[in-house]
Protein backbone atom coordinates (compact mmCIF):
# COMPACT_ATOMS: atom_id res chain seq x y z
CA UNK A 1 0.00 0.00 0.00
CA UNK A 2 0.86 3.64 -0.09
CA UNK A 3 1.27 6.29 2.27
CA UNK A 4 -2.18 7.52 0.67
CA UNK A 5 -4.03 4.75 2.46
CA UNK A 6 -5.66 6.66 5.54
CA UNK A 7 -6.21 3.24 7.31
CA UNK A 8 -2.33 1.77 6.50
CA UNK A 9 -1.61 2.02 10.23
CA UNK A 10 -4.32 0.71 11.43
CA UNK A 11 -3.36 -3.02 12.44
CA UNK A 12 -6.92 -4.16 12.96
CA UNK A 13 -8.11 -3.87 9.10
CA UNK A 14 -8.28 -6.78 7.16
CA UNK A 15 -5.82 -5.49 4.73
CA UNK A 16 -3.11 -5.76 7.19
CA UNK A 17 -3.68 -9.39 7.50
CA UNK A 18 -3.24 -10.06 3.86
CA UNK A 19 -0.96 -13.03 3.79
CA UNK A 20 2.67 -12.03 2.27
CA UNK A 21 5.38 -9.47 2.73
CA UNK A 22 3.65 -5.58 4.16
CA UNK A 23 4.78 -2.79 2.45
CA UNK A 24 4.31 0.73 2.74
CA UNK A 25 5.34 3.10 -0.14
CA UNK A 26 6.49 6.73 0.88
CA UNK A 27 7.62 9.15 -1.85
CA UNK A 28 9.22 12.56 -1.69
CA UNK A 29 5.72 14.18 -0.92
CA UNK A 30 6.41 16.79 1.69
CA UNK A 31 3.11 15.01 3.85
CA UNK A 32 5.41 12.12 4.42
CA UNK A 33 7.17 12.80 7.76
CA UNK A 34 9.44 11.26 9.77
CA UNK A 35 7.46 10.36 12.12
CA UNK A 36 5.14 8.58 10.14
CA UNK A 37 8.01 6.42 8.50
CA UNK A 38 8.67 5.53 11.64
CA UNK A 39 5.55 4.46 13.08
CA UNK A 40 5.37 2.59 9.59
CA UNK A 41 8.05 0.39 9.90
CA UNK A 42 6.35 -1.49 13.07
CA UNK A 43 4.16 -2.68 10.49
CA UNK A 44 5.74 -2.37 7.35
CA UNK A 45 8.57 -2.97 5.52
CA UNK A 46 9.03 1.03 4.57
CA UNK A 47 10.38 1.69 0.38
CA UNK A 48 10.91 4.83 0.35
CA UNK A 49 10.91 6.13 -3.35
CA UNK A 50 13.30 8.84 -3.93
CA UNK A 51 11.65 10.27 -7.29
CA UNK A 52 8.42 10.86 -7.86
CA UNK A 53 6.51 7.98 -9.76
CA UNK A 54 4.98 8.79 -12.91
CA UNK A 55 1.93 6.68 -12.11
CA UNK A 56 0.70 4.46 -9.22
CA UNK A 57 1.73 1.36 -11.53
CA UNK A 58 4.87 2.82 -11.62
CA UNK A 59 5.20 3.13 -7.98
CA UNK A 60 4.11 -0.82 -7.80
CA UNK A 61 6.89 -1.69 -10.66
CA UNK A 62 9.80 0.29 -8.34
CA UNK A 63 8.80 -1.19 -4.97
CA UNK A 64 8.89 -4.64 -7.04
CA UNK A 65 12.66 -3.77 -8.44
CA UNK A 66 13.94 -2.48 -5.05
CA UNK A 67 12.42 -5.66 -2.73
CA UNK A 68 14.19 -7.95 -5.66
CA UNK A 69 17.10 -5.89 -5.50
CA UNK A 70 16.90 -6.78 -1.50
CA UNK A 71 15.91 -10.41 -1.75
CA UNK A 72 12.62 -9.87 0.11
CA UNK A 73 10.73 -13.07 -0.93
CA UNK A 74 7.42 -13.04 -2.95
CA UNK A 75 5.40 -15.27 -1.74
CA UNK A 76 1.46 -14.98 -2.04
CA UNK A 77 -1.44 -13.27 -3.28
CA UNK A 78 -0.59 -9.64 -3.94
CA UNK A 79 -2.61 -6.67 -3.36
CA UNK A 80 -1.55 -3.29 -4.29
CA UNK A 81 -3.64 -0.27 -3.01
CA UNK A 82 -3.00 3.55 -3.48
CA UNK A 83 -5.97 4.12 -0.79
CA UNK A 84 -8.00 2.96 1.69
CA UNK A 85 -10.26 -0.13 0.82
CA UNK A 86 -13.60 -1.52 2.47
CA UNK A 87 -13.16 -4.99 5.01
CA UNK A 88 -16.24 -6.51 2.67
CA UNK A 89 -13.84 -6.00 -0.56
CA UNK A 90 -10.88 -7.52 1.31
CA UNK A 91 -12.82 -10.28 2.29
CA UNK A 92 -13.96 -11.01 -1.25
CA UNK A 93 -10.40 -10.64 -2.92
CA UNK A 94 -8.98 -13.27 0.12
CA UNK A 95 -11.81 -15.51 -1.19
CA UNK A 96 -11.07 -15.18 -4.83
CA UNK A 97 -7.25 -15.57 -5.07
CA UNK A 98 -8.45 -18.45 -2.63
CA UNK A 99 -10.40 -19.87 -5.38
CA UNK A 100 -8.03 -18.87 -8.38
CA UNK A 101 -4.54 -18.05 -7.72
CA UNK A 102 -4.31 -17.05 -11.09
CA UNK A 103 -6.21 -14.22 -10.46
CA UNK A 104 -5.84 -11.02 -11.39
CA UNK A 105 -7.94 -8.18 -11.11
CA UNK A 106 -7.37 -4.31 -11.25
CA UNK A 107 -9.70 -0.95 -10.72
CA UNK A 108 -9.37 2.68 -11.25
CA UNK A 109 -10.53 5.26 -9.49
CA UNK A 110 -13.52 6.32 -11.65
CA UNK A 111 -13.08 10.31 -10.47
CA UNK A 112 -9.36 10.25 -11.72
CA UNK A 113 -8.91 7.12 -13.58
CA UNK A 114 -5.52 6.35 -11.93
CA UNK A 115 -5.00 2.74 -10.86
CA UNK A 116 -6.54 2.20 -7.64
CA UNK A 117 -5.72 -1.29 -6.58
CA UNK A 118 -4.36 -4.57 -8.30
CA UNK A 119 -4.37 -7.91 -6.94
CA UNK A 120 -2.57 -10.65 -8.69
CA UNK A 121 -2.64 -14.39 -7.61
CA UNK A 122 -0.16 -16.48 -5.44
CA UNK A 123 1.06 -18.40 -8.89
CA UNK A 124 1.85 -14.95 -10.73
CA UNK A 125 3.43 -13.42 -7.76
CA UNK A 126 4.94 -17.12 -7.43
CA UNK A 127 6.43 -17.22 -11.14
CA UNK A 128 9.94 -16.95 -11.52
CA UNK A 129 9.39 -14.00 -14.15
CA UNK A 130 7.60 -12.00 -11.82
CA UNK A 131 10.98 -10.09 -10.64
CA UNK A 132 12.09 -10.02 -13.93
CA UNK A 133 9.21 -8.88 -15.49
CA UNK A 134 8.76 -5.99 -13.64
CA UNK A 135 12.58 -5.09 -13.72
CA UNK A 136 12.54 -5.08 -17.72
CA UNK A 137 9.85 -2.61 -17.68
CA UNK A 138 10.07 0.67 -19.15
CA UNK A 139 10.78 3.68 -16.72
CA UNK A 140 8.05 6.07 -15.98
CA UNK A 141 4.41 4.04 -17.20
CA UNK A 142 1.50 6.36 -17.11
CA UNK A 143 -1.44 5.79 -16.12
CA UNK A 144 -2.42 5.36 -19.66
CA UNK A 145 -0.27 2.41 -19.90
CA UNK A 146 -1.61 0.43 -16.54
CA UNK A 147 -4.01 -1.68 -18.31
CA UNK A 148 -1.87 -2.74 -21.21
CA UNK A 149 0.47 -3.72 -18.65
CA UNK A 150 -1.69 -5.69 -16.56
CA UNK A 151 -3.00 -7.09 -19.97
CA UNK A 152 1.04 -8.35 -20.66
CA UNK A 153 1.35 -9.48 -16.87
CA UNK A 154 -1.68 -12.02 -17.66
CA UNK A 155 -0.39 -12.79 -21.12
CA UNK A 156 3.71 -13.49 -19.77
CA UNK A 157 3.12 -14.68 -15.93
CA UNK A 158 0.00 -16.57 -16.28
CA UNK A 159 0.67 -20.00 -16.96
CA UNK A 160 -2.91 -21.22 -16.83
CA UNK A 161 -3.27 -25.25 -17.62
CA UNK A 162 -5.77 -25.99 -20.43
CA UNK A 163 -6.78 -29.48 -20.72
CA UNK A 164 -6.85 -29.58 -24.25
CA UNK A 165 -10.14 -31.73 -25.50
CA UNK A 166 -9.52 -35.06 -27.65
Amino acid sequence: TSAHNPAALEPATRAMRWPGPRVLLTGPEPAESAQLIEIATQYYLVVDLASQPSSRFDALRMAVVRLSQARVAMSGPLLFTDGGMPEPEVRRLEQIVGDDPWHIEFATDPAQGRLSSLVLGERIVANPLFSTFFTNLARDISETQTSFFVNEIEKHLAWRETKEKT
